[in-house]
This record gives structure tokens, C-alpha cells and sequence, in this order.
């Protein structure tokens, strides 16, 4: 089989090749999360998922830990707790879970807050006059 004439001709017109220099160019990238950014909430829904959506949902079904709530969105949670205890266990082992992900509780925002039907007459009681919600 022969080529084609219009294969013959292109070949015949191509260009000899350049020699390629190549240089190694050093680049150095900084990954940057900014808590603003509409990919924030994204990112941090599909780490906690592992992190602490499925954790959660696992540890509330071991026995003697009482009724457990627990909502989220984005990186930040609710979780409320039937009994102190409980809430006080949940917060040491959440910051444990935590660390292995490399992640920890933000101080300011963490607390525990009494809520319920006599909360704040409790709180009054304790003369506990805080613009902070009460904590235990």
C-alpha cells in the first residue's frame, strides 16, 4: 500500500523539530480556607460527614446515654443531651474524635448550656446574672 499524495505532501512540508529546553521551575502553592468562601460549607460537609455526622450517629446508640440530639450544618452543631453526664462525656470524647481529623472545638463558641422548662429559674437561683447563657 502506497500513501496517499496529500499524506506524501504534508510530510514533505513539515518542519524539522527544535531542540526542547527544559528548565525546572520551582512552584510553590499556599492553600488558603476562607471561612467567607461559598466552598466553606461544602468542604466542611463532606469532612464532617466522617468526622462527626456518622460518629455521632453510632455513639448515641450505645446503651445508658439517654435521649441525644444532634443537628449541624456546615461546621457548626447543636447537640442536646437529656442528662449533664452525658452532655460532659460527649464533649471529651468529641474533642478526641476531633484531633485524629486534625481539627479541634473553637473555645469561645463551646459551651454547655442548661435549656429546658425551668432553665432559667434555675439559673436565676444560682444568681448566675451572665449575658452568656448559662453554663452547668
Amino acid at each position: 500500500m502506497t500513501p496517499s499524495q496529500s499524506a506524501t505532501a504534508f510530510r514533505s512540508r513539515r518542519a524539522p523539530r527544535k531542540a526542547v529546553v527544559h528548565r525546572q521551575v520551582r512552584l510553590t502553592a499556599q492553600i488558603t480556607f476562607c471561612v467567607r468562601g461559598v466552598i466553606s460549607p461544602l468542604l466542611a460537609n463532606i469532612y464532617l460527614h466522617h468526622a462527626f455526622d456518622q460518629w455521632i450517629h453510632a455513639w448515641r446508640k450505645a446503651p445508658g446515654r439517654g435521649c441525644v440530639i444532634a443537628i449541624r450544618y456546615a461546621d457548626d452543631s447543636v447537640v442536646g443531651f437529656e442528662k449533664k453526664e452525658t452532655a460532659l462525656r460527649f464533649l471529651d470524647q468529641l474533642r478526641e474524635r476531633l484531633a485524629k481529623f486534625g481539627l479541634s472545638l473553637h473555645q469561645d463558641k463551646t459551651r454547655l448550656i442548661e435549656f429546658g422548662r425551668f432553665a432559667a429559674e434555675r439559673r436565676s437561683a444560682r444568681a448566675m446574672d451572665d449575658p452568656r447563657p448559662s453554663i452547668f
